[in-house]
């Protein structure tokens, strides 16, 4: 989770979303840059928490960002932390996140901009780009 709100606070401008404890919630503000960039994200169903995170936050971010994929993502926002008891690895769920204009997305995941097939989906991830990205 810390490495998608970093490449998160380095890619976007400032961006609030909601952190949900189980008493209290707080609004979480990150982006550290000070021009947008028109960012295309791909996702798909196998998109997931922290994945989600980072898809919701492009998106949230600027309305010229895009959100591009076959399918809702999977629809996981709880933020969980491991715990070893006896030796045996337990999952605690210590918070969740919310989007402000996307809304709670357990068990319904983020809906695409852009709905395109599958074949399509896959030709796109194996593009490569013959021009050098400048972020």
């Amino acid at each position: 989770m810390s490495v998608a709100l970093s490449f998160c606070d380095f890619l976007l401008t400032k961006t609030k979303f909601i952190l949900e404890f189980k008493k209290k919630s707080n609004t979480v503000y990150i982006g550290n840059r000070k021009t947008p960039l028109n960012i295309f994200c791909l996702i798909s169903k196998n998109t997931i928490s922290s994945g989600e995170l980072v898809a919701g936050l492009i998106k949230e971010s600027n309305l010229n960002n895009s959100l591009i994929g076959d399918s809702y993502t999977y629809g996981k926002n709880l933020i969980q932390k491991d715990i070893v008891i006896k030796n045996n690895n337990l999952k605690l769920t210590i918070s969740k996140f919310k989007f402000f204009n996307i809304g709670d997305i357990e068990n319904s995941g983020i809906k695409p901009d852009y709905i395109i097939p599958r074949y399509v989906f896959n030709y796109i991830e194996r593009l490569v780009f013959i021009d050098e990205i400048k972020i």
